[in-house]
């Protein structure tokens, strides 16, 4: 019985022995897996960190992209709103020239929109009140060219309207404005705001 004793400590010390062996491994495997988890973990963390510096940083460049932009918007605004007020006052300063200046104004707006034939040139009521003794006979027109003074009731803010039948040539300083307002808002933005 000797040797069944030994057989089966023989059979218990190789059972301990693979148990051993079996748990010495099945640790290494949960420390292998333990180690990978920590280092996903880590990485997860660097990626996630990384990803929040760069959304937070795309936050602050879109903020600061709409702001710049609102800025900008507003200044142009602004600038618009300096350049309409200087052509709202250059056609008030226009309009209220002393009478020879006003006129004088009048006789080369008649010089160059005047057709060659025969007309009228219309004015405001206060206008035709003031208007010079032979101010159309004054007026230097193309040849073929006459025009007759008249007082027309709708005319605002100065200037004429030249009628030739049923042709109306608008010379009433807002017409003339608006004509040229592209123009002479980029001539007063280069004046005020060139290297700006």
């Amino acid at each position: 019985m000797a040797g069944l004793e030994n057989i089966i400590n023989q059979i218990r010390a190789d059972a301990r022995s693979a148990a051993a062996e079996i748990t010495e491994k099945a640790q290494q495997q949960a420390d292998n897996i333990l180690a990978q988890a920590r280092a996903d973990a880590e990485n997860i963390i660097v990626k996630s960190e990384a990803d929040a510096k760069n959304t937070a940083q795309n936050i602050k460049d879109r903020a600061a992209s709409a702001a710049d932009l609102e800025r900008r918007k507003r200044l142009l605004e602004e600038k618009q709103a300096e350049i309409a007020a200087i052509l709202t006052q250059a056609q008030q300063m226009l309009e209220q020239l002393p009478d020879a200046e006003y006129f004088a104004v009048l006789r080369r707006l008649a010089a160059r929109y005047a057709l060659p034939q025969t007309g009228e040139i219309l004015v405001s009521q206060e206008d035709f009140s003031r208007l010079p003794e032979g101010f159309a006979a004054s007026l230097e027109l193309p040849q073929g060219g006459c025009l007759k003074a008249e007082p027309f009731s709708e005319i605002q803010g100065g200037g004429f309207l030249l009628r030739y039948g049923g042709i109306e040539v608008n010379c009433t300083f807002p017409a003339l404005f608006e004509a040229a307002r592209e123009d002479l808002q980029d001539k007063i933005y280069a004046l005020l705001f060139a290297g700006k």
